[in-house]
C-alpha cells in the first residue's frame, strides 16, 4: 500500500537538519537498489524512509517542519523522475506542490515559490512522460505563472536571469506539449515567447529556435 507523508503543524527553518538528512540517506540507499533493477525492494526502503519522516514530524524534539517535509517530497520526487520511476514521482511531486501551497497561502516567498514552481515543472516532466498531456500543461501554466510573478518582485542579477531562463524553457516545454495535444497555432505562441526569453542565454538559443521551426 502506498504511504505519503503525514500534516505535521506548520514551522519555519528548513534546515538540513539530522533527522532529515537521514532520510535522504535511506531514500539514496532506495536509489541505488533502483538503478540495479531491485525495484520491489527500492519501494520498501522508499516507504521505510516516508515512515522514518512520519515519526520526525510529532512528539520529537526538533521535529521537522512543513517546509522541511515538502524540501524531502520535492527532492524525492526529483530523483524518481531520474529514474524513470514516473508513477511513484507523480505522488511525491504532488506532496511537495500541496505542502507549498499550504505554507504560501497566496504570500510571494521567494524561495519557497521557486520550489513550488520547480515542483510544478517536474511533475509536468513525469505526467509528459505518463502520456498524462493535459494535466502536463496544466502543471507547467502554473510553474510560468509563479515565475513570472517572482520577475515581478527579484531585482536584475543572476538570480532574475536564472528564473527568467526557466520561464523560457517552462513556455518552451508548454510548447511542445500543446504540438502533441494538435493545437499548433497556441504552441507557436509559446515557442515565439520562449524565444525571445531564451536569446539571452547562447546555450538554448539554438535548441528553441529547432523547435520553433519543426511546427512552421
Amino acid at each position: 500500500m502506498k504511504r505519503t507523508f503525514s500534516t505535521p503543524q506548520a514551522r519555519t527553518s528548513a534546515k538540513l537538519t539530522r533527522p532529515l538528512v537521514s532520510a535522504r540517506e535511506l531514500f539514496r540507499i532506495g536509489y541505488r537498489l533502483d538503478e540495479k533493477g531491485h525495484s520491489r525492494a527500492a519501494e520498501v526502503v522508499y516507504q521505510n524512509a516516508i515512515a522514518f519522516l512520519e515519526t520526525r514530524t510529532t512528539g520529537h524534539q526538533g521535529d521537522l517542519s512543513d517546509e522541511q517535509i515538502a524540501q524531502a517530497a520535492l527532492y524525492h520526487g526529483k530523483n524518481l523522475y531520474a529514474l524513470g520511476r514516473f508513477d511513484l514521482a507523480r505522488g511525491a511531486l504532488h506532496e511537495a506542490i500541496e505542502r507549498y501551497t499550504m505554507l504560501l497561502q497566496g504570500n510571494v516567498v521567494s524561495l519557497m515559490s521557486e520550489r513550488l514552481a520547480v515542483a510544478f515543472r517536474v511533475l509536468g516532466m513525469t505526467q509528459y512522460r505518463l502520456g498524462e498531456l493535459e494535466r502536463s500543461y496544466l502543471c507547467y501554466l502554473r510553474a510560468i505563472a509563479i515565475w513570472r510573478s517572482l520577475l515581478l518582485f527579484i531585482p536584475r542579477g543572476p538570480k532574475k536571469d536564472a528564473i527568467q531562463r526557466q520561464l523560457g524553457m517552462g513556455l518552451f516545454r508548454c510548447g511542445k506539449v500543446l504540438v502533441l495535444l494538435k493545437r499548433p497555432e497556441e504552441a507557436r505562441i509559446y515557442f515565439v515567447s520562449a524565444d525571445a526569453l531564451l536569446r539571452l542565454t547562447s546555450e538554448t538559443k539554438h535548441f528553441t529556435l529547432n523547435a520553433s521551426i519543426a511546427i512552421k
